[in-house]
């Protein structure tokens, strides 16, 4: 009997729990109803509880799906019976839905069709930051130039962007940030053209919490959303409106690149209303797109010696490339600016052979800076100076290697059979080898821009106790008018830099 009892009490039980879960179960999909009904979407029912729900919202593809945990059985009877999922589920997308997986499909889902267009980029991917992924970014410095992150630090705290293309800077606007952060702080992610957000524990699955879900969810599609057709006014928006500085320079220099294709008028209107900017690096791309407007802005960059320096190196070269950096100006520079502006003023008075400021040019020889009077060494083998080869041979003593090695390299452009001697030390002495390589190049191009001396030949003796003195050379193994290095390397010391002249026979 009680046996009986208890059996009977765990059917009722049962019987109960059946009743009370089919209540509940209708009393969700009362509330689904009632949402599509407001939102205008489609709803669909499956077997025990399975239903999903969609259409276009906020003018993007919406579609929540909810996976009960279910038991279903095969060919009609128990045995065989099976559990279909490992829990309640609700999945919500918005893009570019997914297709019906094996579960919608056993539940017997009806497929929602929905007409329209996706248009969140495909290759925005965002999600939760990690800590693998932070360390990932430093180690790469991927924060310089070709940075995945969206140039906002309080963003970029939490979501990690694994790439990004002109595409992806166009669709975080400001306002698509804000609601990003908030769905990834939730759990949710963007991948594939979709926002995706799921909750794998029973949810309330009342109309209170799906409508504001489903309305946030999909203004946060429509904020991402860049059609093909908007992709230039979307950068030029966010270049011109968000608060974020870098993330206007960003979205301009996706703008301005030439392979974004940009309409000449919109670039231009952008980068006009950027040149009063607060931001000197946004001022500075603006003005590098306007030729004419932008000049004063580029010589104000150059000449503003409280600008950091990288900023005006790249004012000056946006100049050089314009053909609009006035002598008067690299003069300037050579005589007052910090020294890497004034190497780079160097080597552009060398490129356009600016000889009316060789004076100030020569004049760098006294400048403090290793770095300057390397620049000018380098500077002197393509520029015409009067007493270049001077300064040059003056140089091949200086206290920096990298100044010796650029004068040895000019001299052997520029220099004459004086300029052999100076070179022999550093060709023949035991210093760095690269250094000897660069003397003993520049002496091999002296020797080839000799061709008939007139009096006599010079060489560099390879056969005789003084190997690597200079000689003018009578032996017939010596063509007239040639200079040659000794090949042996056991040179006396003492001989090195002597000069001696063999008599000369008739020609």
């Amino acid at each position: 009997m009680p046996v009986l009892l208890v059996i009977v009490l765990l059917t009722v039980l049962a019987a109960v729990f059946a009743v009370a879960a089919e209540m509940r179960r209708q009393r969700a999909f009362g509330q689904w109803r009632a949402v599509a009904h407001e939102l205008g979407l489609k709803l669909t029912e499956g077997r025990q509880g399975a239903r999903s729900m969609g259409g276009v919202l906020n003018g993007v593809p919406v579609r929540v799906d909810f996976r009960p945990q279910m038991r279903m059985t095969r060919q009609g009877t128990d045995a065989g019976a099976e559990l279909i999922g490992d829990g309640e589920r609700t999945s919500f997308f918005v893009g570019r839905l997914p297709p019906y997986d094996d579960f919608a499909r056993r539940a017997r889902l009806e497929p929602i069709e929905v007409a329209a267009a996706a248009t969140i980029p495909e290759t925005l991917v965002a999600r939760e930051n990690t800590l693998v992924g932070s360390l990932s970014r430093f180690v790469e410095g991927r924060d310089q130039g070709g940075d995945p992150a969206s140039g906002d630090a309080h963003f970029d705290e939490l979501v990690e962007l694994p790439q990004r293309d002109a595409h992806v800077c166009a669709a975080l606007s400001f306002s698509a940030r804000q609601q990003l952060r908030s769905l990834i702080e939730q759990g949710g992610q963007v991948r594939q053209g979709r926002v995706e957000y799921e909750r794998r524990v029973p949810v309330p699955q009342d109309r209170a919490w799906l409508v504001p879900l489903l309305q946030s969810m999909s203004k946060l599609g429509q904020a991402l959303s860049v059609p093909p057709d908007a992709l230039h006014q979307r950068l030029a928006d966010n270049a011109t409106r968000d608060p974020v500085a870098a993330v206007r320079l960003r979205n301009l220099r996706f703008l301005s690149d030439p392979s974004t294709r940009t309409p000449a008028p919109l670039l231009a209107s952008t980068a006009r209303a950027l040149l009063s900017d607060v931001s000197a690096p946004v001022r500075l791309l603006a003005a590098r797109q306007l030729p004419a407007e932008g000049l004063p802005v580029l010589v104000g960059f150059v000449t503003n010696p409280r600008l950091g320096t990288e900023l005006r190196k790249e004012a000056l070269r946006a100049l050089d490339e314009q053909q609009r950096a006035e002598p008067a100006l690299l003069a300037q520079l050579l005589g007052s600016g910090p020294p890497e502006l004034a190497c780079h003023a160097l080597s552009i008075i060398a490129a356009r052979q600016l000889e009316g400021l060789s004076a100030a040019v020569l004049g760098c020889a006294r400048s403090e800076h290793a770095s300057v009077r390397a620049a000018l060494a380098a500077a002197l083998g393509s520029l015409p100076a009067a007493g270049a080869q001077g300064v040059l041979i003056q140089l091949l003593s200086d206290a920096s290697p990298v100044v010796q090695h650029a004068s040895a390299e000019s001299l052997g452009a520029i220099g004459s059979v004086a300029a052999v001697e100076p070179l022999l030390p550093l060709a023949e002495g035991l210093g760095r080898a690269q250094l000897r390589q660069a003397a003993r190049a520049a002496i091999g191009r002296i020797q080839s821009r000799l061709g008939e001396a007139e009096a006599g030949r010079l060489s560099l003796a390879d056969e005789r106790p003084l190997a690597g003195a200079v000689a003018l050379a009578d032996a017939p193994a010596v063509r007239v008018g040639e200079l040659s290095l000794a090949d042996d390397e056991a040179l006396s010391s003492a001989s090195e830099g002597l000069v001696s002249r063999s008599p000369r026979t008739g020609q």
